[in-house]
């Protein structure tokens, strides 16, 4: 997404041909892999480990710290792995994102019309509030290196980027239409004006 910003605002007469449908595949098929070899490689790792103890992971979901706290062998080898791994693609990600912003905002800077300004930067504000919201929580979850760390309010924030992300992207994404935003505005307005009449009843 930071790179389809990046084409449409900075190169917007070769969008067409550099984000063809070719190209488009190559991306989601390199984030296909990154992620299936982010989890691939933990997994053959914690599969070498012996688990004697509890069989109940202090999780709502199967999450790979909590997995490793359950083992009653050393999992120094799985938790490096795993830390390596996670500042890896969190911080390259992150790196990739910034480069593409920094680029999109130099290149916004240099138009002369208000107007065209707010255009491309509207374009950008629904995927940074969902890279902040995703980031934020992941960063603050996996960039924490220790097994031995209170992990329960982990689970509250991993609810953010596993149920609360997903379900605020098409919201986010719609209010980039002017017509759904102005459906919002009014039916907030008739919520409120309908609770202060019942207030005043």
């Amino acid at each position: 997404m930071a790179y389809d910003r990046y084409v449409a605002i900075c190169q917007p007469l070769h969008y067409g041909g550099i984000m063809s449908n070719k190209f488009c595949i190559q991306l989601i098929l390199a984030c296909w892999s990154i992620s299936a070899l982010s989890v691939t490689i933990p997994a053959a790792s914690v599969s070498k480990l012996n688990f004697c103890g509890p069989n109940k992971i202090d999780h709502f979901f199967c999450e790979l710290i909590p997995l490793l706290k359950l083992s009653c062998t050393d999992t120094y080898v799985t938790e490096f792995i795993f830390n390596c791994l996670s500042w890896a693609i969190i911080l390259g990600c992150l790196i990739c994102i910034s480069i593409s912003y920094t680029n999109i905002i130099s290149t916004v800077i240099s138009i002369p019309s208000s107007i065209g300004k707010r255009k491309a930067f509207s374009t950008c504000i629904s995927h940074l509030t969902v890279v902040g919201i995703f980031y934020g929580t992941v960063i603050f979850i996996y960039l924490r290196p220790t097994v031995n760390a209170p992990f329960h309010q982990n689970k509250v924030v991993s609810i953010f980027y596993i149920v609360v992300t997903p379900m605020l992207n098409p919201i986010i994404y719609s209010f980039k239409n002017e017509s759904l935003r102005k459906a919002a505005v009014t039916l907030i307005e008739k919520m409120l004006s309908q609770t202060l009449a019942r207030k005043q009843l």
